[in-house]
């Protein structure tokens, strides 16, 4: 086995190691050569591959987001294949991708391990991994969403005086689109969550959510008074007729007026007439508002996800 920088020919078998890990989240080669074109300048950022006889048999990986940066931390991931587990394959490929580390000016690792994946766990705990934090995922199969179970969004915004219009709708001029850019960054300023934020470019947010190939802009929607947007749901294709749900949220003179659970409940219900199996979203254990609108909408919760963290 030899340990060498990952090259774009290793995307297909790295995609295949994830999948294998997490087959209810499948990635493709296409899809890390997208992330790889819209990470941002200057972002740390370092995989590496094992190979064994010719064939990639493990990944590690560290990253640095431009949406949560900390100069000093990146998010780190290993992964190896199903078949050749418990050979070292794993450590050998930490122990590298630490040394690599330790020539940058990086202070923290951070890692993201299902509670149910317990040899993940394991092997983040004997490496001095602690936890700091939960995220909750949960999924509903569209199939068993009733609509007609739950007021209709649009009928619940009017008496307001609001409107719901999807992306496609509303975002059709350049100050339409920096209203939207300054609405996330209002709204994700004030989730609860054990992580920086910091604000991305307008023109990331156009590259990265309005003109991502991933991005639904018919399923996602903007809560809007007038021309002013005070909500947002930005959902995003997660393969497989899967919607995954990136961020709901309202401004804050808006809140606490049903608007996030009317946009919920209108991206969900495009989903369904949609014909998409799954719609799923993710929010930390802390963020009780939006847990309650997912338990209302009928979410089902999975294995929570382990947030980690150790000093390097």
């Amino acid at each position: 086995m030899r340990i060498r920088p990952a090259t774009p020919a290793d995307y297909p078998a790295i995609a295949s190691i994830m999948t294998g890990n997490r087959p209810d989240q499948p990635v493709s080669a296409e899809g890390l050569a997208r992330q790889d074109a819209a990470r941002g300048a200057g972002l740390l950022h370092a995989v590496l591959v094992a190979e064994d006889g010719g064939q990639v048999v493990g990944y590690a990986s560290y990253t640095q987001y431009a949406d949560s940066l900390d100069p000093r931390t990146v998010r780190v991931a290993v992964g190896v294949h199903t078949g050749t587990r418990r050979q070292g394959i794993g450590a050998a490929l930490y122990d590298a991708l630490l040394e690599r580390a330790r020539r940058q000016p990086i202070e923290w690792f951070k890692m993201r391990i299902r509670a149910d994946q317990f040899a993940g766990l394991h092997f983040a705990a004997r490496r001095g991994f602690v936890e700091y934090g939960r995220r909750i995922e949960a999924r509903l199969p569209l199939a068993d969403f009733e609509p007609a179970a739950y007021p209709d969004p649009d009928s619940l915004m009017d008496e307001q005086g609001l409107s719901l219009l999807s992306i496609a709708q509303y975002a059709t001029t350049p100050e339409r689109e920096h209203a939207l850019h300054d609405l996330k960054w209002e709204i994700e300023q004030d989730i609860p969550i054990p992580e920086p934020v910091t604000n991305i470019t307008f023109e990331d947010f156009r590259a990265q959510v309005l003109f991502a190939s991933e991005f639904l802009r018919e399923g996602s929607f903007v809560a809007v008074d007038g021309e002013r947007p005070v909500g947002m749901l930005l959902t995003f294709s997660a393969g497989k007729g899967d919607l995954d749900i990136d961020l709901t949220g309202t401004a804050r003179d808006y809140r606490r007026r049903g608007i996030a659970f009317a946009l919920k409940l209108k991206g969900t219900t495009w989903a369904k007439n949609a014909g998409l199996r799954v719609a799923m979203v993710a929010n930390d254990l802390s963020n009780i508002g939006m847990l309650a609108i997912n338990n209302r909408l009928g979410y089902q919760r999975l294995p929570s996800i382990v947030l980690l963290k150790r000093r390097i």
